[in-house]
């Protein structure tokens, strides 16, 4: 990685992390109840207690496990097999879907914002076994330039790449790429202004994806 292309120093500031603070606890009254009805739906749909998964990913503080609700069959086509398509055949019905279209399933996640492991806005990490696929799939210098620049920060539960595709079905060279691109970039550049338009962002698309998915 050239010597010039650095984390923003926002990223480890404390302004970072009170705009980390002061939007999970805002979330929180929403997202706890919410976590507690949709735990309850899950253990219904797939008739057992196992109702979170952890993934390990990398981060500037070593491996951190990422938790969410669980939403799909763990026996079928593995997620390289399909190229982690987000119609995955192991989800079990329409609602569960929904449930991931909305990212529902990663409310646990903002209680791991409050103890610092996670942060509201960063890159996406990503699993070991999808780190294979993304770096068989796409360019090796832009792969090696943004696992560089985004193992150095915590994941976030929303960022520029994850907004590029809240809306794409498939995880191809093209989008892949981009998405890498917009991880570089907001590692390099990122600022509690860009934050905050992030933020606003997800919530507005996120709010039009459910519109759009009501009336389907």
């Amino acid at each position: 990685m050239s010597e010039h292309l650095q984390p923003s120093d926002y990223h480890f500031s404390k302004a970072r992390r009170r705009l980390d603070i002061a939007v999970a606890l805002t979330l929180m009254p929403i997202a706890f109840p919410a976590e507690k009805i949709l735990s309850a739906y899950v253990r219904r749909v797939f008739n057992d207690d196992d109702v979170y998964f952890e993934l390990e990913v990398e981060s500037g503080n070593g491996l951190v496990s990422v938790k969410k609700i669980r939403t799909m069959y763990n026996d079928g086509p593995s997620d390289e097999e399909i190229g982690f398509n987000k119609d995955n055949p192991r989800i079990p019905n329409r609602t569960i879907k929904l449930i991931r279209d909305l990212r529902a399933d990663e409310l646990p996640q903002i209680l791991q914002v409050l103890t610092g492991e996670l942060s509201m806005v960063g890159p996406r990490k990503l699993p070991g076994q999808m780190l294979k696929y993304v770096e068989k799939t796409t360019d090796q210098d832009l792969y090696d330039e943004w696992r560089e620049l985004t193992d150095q920060l915590p994941p976030g539960l929303t960022g520029p790449a994850q907004l590029s595709w809240l809306e794409t079905d498939i995880r191809d060279k093209a989008v892949l790429e981009r998405a890498m691109r917009l991880d570089n970039n907001y590692a390099v550049n990122g600022s509690l202004k860009e934050d905050l338009l992030i933020l606003g962002k997800t919530a507005f698309n996120l709010g039009r994806i459910g519109l759009r998915l009501s009336h389907t």
